[in-house]
């Protein structure tokens, strides 16, 4: 379905449009070739980066990346830079080898990590997200009586990470509020 609409071209952009704009005949040309060239590269590159890391190092990413925002320009390296940035205490509750993660994103292409990131924010924007926050967590625990300690316990973490949640300095896997709240439903059923 072909349809006609405008967008804002600023200095930058007609820099960067114009030698493809020469080289196609028409703006509405140039745009489709490099965008439809762009997706295709991401495409083939999805394929590899799916094969190359496993579920829990992508949880970790994406976890980094849903506070993240990729500027085009400054991409590459950026998902490896979040990486590195991060605590122990995300690598121990996901059960991730950090200098293996570090190796994998460390020996990436460029378009590996254009190819990444993108994915990353798709993920992140998508719905397909395994990760939430969770305003006033304090008070949730505290009105369902349960410590800190235990909330560790019953999702299979650490003290740290349960202290982060809690100060909200990063997301909650969803699957850690789902075993929390099996156990808080379970724990109702016995009072």
């Amino acid at each position: 379905m072909s349809q006609k609409t405008s967008f804002y071209m600023s200095d930058d952009l007609e820099k960067v449009l114009s030698k493809y704009i020469e080289r196609h005949g028409s703006l509405s040309k140039a745009v489709t070739s490099l965008v439809l060239g762009i997706d295709a590269m991401y495409r083939i590159e999805r394929r590899v980066l799916r094969d190359m890391f496993e579920q829990p190092e992508i949880n970790l990413m994406l976890n980094n990346a849903l506070s993240s925002n990729y500027n085009p320009q400054h991409t590459a390296g950026a998902v490896l830079a979040d990486t590195m940035d991060d605590g122990q205490a995300n690598f121990d509750y996901f059960g991730v080898d950090k200098e293996g993660l570090l190796t994998k994103l460390q020996g990436l292409t460029v378009s590996q990590q254009y190819a990444l990131a993108d994915w990353l924010m798709e993920m992140s924007v998508s719905g397909s997200s395994v990760f939430t926050s969770y305003n006033n967590l304090k008070d949730f625990l505290n009105f369902n009586n349960i410590s800190e300690a235990k909330v560790a316990e019953v999702c299979s973490t650490s003290h740290e990470v349960v202290r982060q949640w809690v100060a909200g300095d990063c997301v909650i896997p969803q699957e850690a509020l789902k075993r929390l709240n099996l156990f808080i439903n379970s724990k109702s059923h016995f009072m």
